[in-house]
């Protein structure tokens, strides 16, 4: 009876508890900024490692009320541009666990699945392996260089959104303190006046 006691308080304690920004009015503006800017969104975990789902619905979640707020054609391209940067990631992770086990177990329903992914699948495991092992790469490699050409001009091009906004309002923001939800209702305030300003 001890035994299974102590069992249960180790589950108890290996539950882990996790917190992250879900909601525009919760998340501060200077975590969304490391999003946009990076395409990072494990910037919204506060505490714990929460699953990669609850991280991208929170995401998705953010950016849709952002994107509301605003109205804003521009910022539903970066989004659209993340949410496929983290689909293509999410594609090679599970192409890269279904290669490991065709390694381990070449059977046919493996040599299916590979085929299906759009791999070539030759009658030697070996040689299947290696050609796809190397579309993979090639892949992940393809997609690491594309983040990297883009960051600086999205940091920069969102730094200054921000900076125009700051000049528009007046002040400086505290990133630390301000939510998105705040930010964008200044920012759509910021759009509409230069709308009316060039009519």
């Amino acid at each position: 009876m001890a035994n299974i006691l102590k069992s249960l308080n180790t589950r108890k304690q290996k539950k882990e508890v996790w917190k992250l920004y879900d909601t525009s009015d919760r998340c501060p503006l200077e975590n969304f900024r490391l999003i946009v800017n990076t395409g990072n969104i494990k910037n919204l975990i506060i505490q714990g490692n929460p699953p990669e789902n609850e991280i991208e619905e929170a995401w998705n979640n953010i950016y849709s009320e952002f994107s509301e707020i605003t109205r804003d054609k521009s910022a539903d391209l970066a989004f659209l541009d993340i949410k496929q940067t983290a689909t293509k990631r999410h594609k090679i992770a599970y192409q890269s666990v279904l290669l490991q086990i065709y390694a381990m177990n070449p059977s046919e329903e493996f040599r299916e699945l590979l085929e299906t992914e759009g791999f070539k699948v030759t009658p030697d495991a070996d040689t299947t392996y290696r050609m796809a092992f190397g579309k993979l790469k090639r892949m992940q490699n393809d997609l690491d260089f594309r983040e990297k050409q883009k960051e600086p001009t999205q940091k920069t091009d969102f730094d200054l959104v921000i900076a125009d906004v700051e000049r528009f309002q007046g002040y400086g923001f505290n990133q630390k303190e301000m939510t998105v939800r705040h930010f964008a209702n200044i920012y759509k305030r910021f759009k509409d006046h230069e709308r009316e300003n060039r009519a």
